[in-house]
């Protein structure tokens, strides 16, 4: 009985825990240098219920203040992305480590992962230290 009990149980955790239920569209931005730095990686967003959750995984970041932002363009033509336009959302800090290493986790609320009007698609993903846009992708 025991044992019946404590494999039902397992069977059970193991089906909730891979379940992507909670989980809808998800899109990234590859994250490639601008204004001379060698900023380079992925921010990935993921909705999850009424929320979209921001994974960054960066390289090569200079230390100072840095945040990750979301600019109206995805456009990231002009070698300082200023062709990405104005910010439209600061999504949180960025923390390197002696490497020049950061990740962040966030969680974004009133957007989506989506074209529709206020969606992330297109937009682009700026990393921003002190006054200069060092890393810029488009979220695809």
């Amino acid at each position: 009985m025991k044992r019946t009990i404590v494999a039902t149980c397992t069977f059970m955790l193991a089906a909730c825990a891979g379940s992507p239920a909670t989980t809808g569209p998800s899109a990234e931005a590859a994250i490639r240098p601008a204004s001379g730095s060698q900023v380079h990686g992925v921010v990935k967003f993921t909705e999850v219920g009424n929320a979209v959750r921001v994974n960054a995984e960066l390289a090569a970041v200079p230390s100072g203040l840095t945040t990750l932002r979301t600019h109206e363009k995805g456009d990231c033509s002009a070698a300082d992305a200023a062709s990405a336009g104005v910010l439209e959302r600061e999504i949180g800090p960025l923390y390197s480590d002696e490497y020049g290493k950061a990740t962040g986790t966030y969680t974004m609320t009133g957007t989506s992962v989506s074209k529709n009007t206020g969606g992330l698609i297109g937009k682009g993903v700026i990393i921003q230290n002190g006054k200069d846009r060092v890393g810029c992708g488009t979220i695809e």
